[in-house]
């Protein structure tokens, strides 16, 4: 099957550049792991089901005037405030999807390597309509048991940090959140508002280091890397991102 949308991404993601070829330089994050893992997770894929899932996921975008991204960083009484706002929808970074789930909220898209707590993920098949799956050196067994669930897998997108291959979009960000705002930047969303860049402390994780401090500031530098790629203003409000399509 033809993938137009998926050749149009992939040639995008390419012109765009990718971030990682200069972090792969101070971060212990070899190439050859990502590129093992990419290879082994690819040709497992059924490109037939991503590709009928990009195209559904296009449409909904297309459509969306504005997008709601949510972040870790986000502290529980924010999220009451803003499901009163976002109604057009919301993407969410891995474990920021517990503040919808406990809200009875369903997401548009979730970001995800996988690295949540197993409660939570396996609540991803209920709370979410889509699911973009990020291929690592050292999370692809993981994928590679995702792919034996197929109700989870009708929905997913496969995304890489390096060079895409087959079905699987890349390179494409870094970390869940820079990814979950290049979602719907990619798609020409207007508005995207951004809630919980908390660049202190990665709130929402179970646990934090130096290293995971270091990804978290990375990101933000990110989605301002791709903004400026895909023609879009950053305006810091304080308490969150709004992104303007130029």
């Amino acid at each position: 099957m033809s993938c137009k949308v998926l050749e149009t991404l992939n040639i995008a993601l390419n012109k765009i550049g990718s971030p990682y070829d200069i972090i792969e330089e101070f971060l212990p994050y070899p190439r050859h792991k990502e590129t093992l893992a990419l290879t082994e997770v690819s040709k497992r894929i059924p490109c037939d089901e991503i590709c009928e899932t990009l195209i559904r996921v296009e449409e909904t975008l297309e459509r969306a005037s504005e997008i709601c991204v949510i972040l870790p960083g986000l502290g529980s009484s924010e999220m009451t405030r803003i499901s009163h706002f976002c109604r057009k929808g919301y993407i969410a970074a891995e474990t920021a999807s517990a503040f919808l789930r406990d809200r009875g909220i369903r997401a548009l898209i979730i970001t995800t390597d996988l690295d949540a707590s197993e409660d939570l993920i396996s609540s991803y098949f209920y709370i979410s309509s889509y699911f973009f799956v990020h291929i690592h050196g050292d999370n692809f067994i993981k994928v590679v048991d995702l792919l034996n669930k197929k109700n989870i897998v009708r929905r997913s997108v496969f995304t890489t940090q390096i060079k895409g291959q087959d079905c699987v979009l890349g390179p494409f960000g870094f970390t869940d959140g820079d990814r979950a705002v290049l979602i719907p930047m990619l798609f020409g969303v207007k508005k995207i508002y951004v809630y919980g860049y908390d660049l202190s402390k990665p709130r929402g994780k179970r646990y934090y280091t130096l290293e995971k401090t270091a990804k978290m500031k990375l990101g933000y530098l990110i989605t301002h890397y791709y903004a400026s790629r895909l023609g879009y203003r950053i305006i810091d409000k304080k308490n969150f991102l709004e992104l303007i399509k130029c």
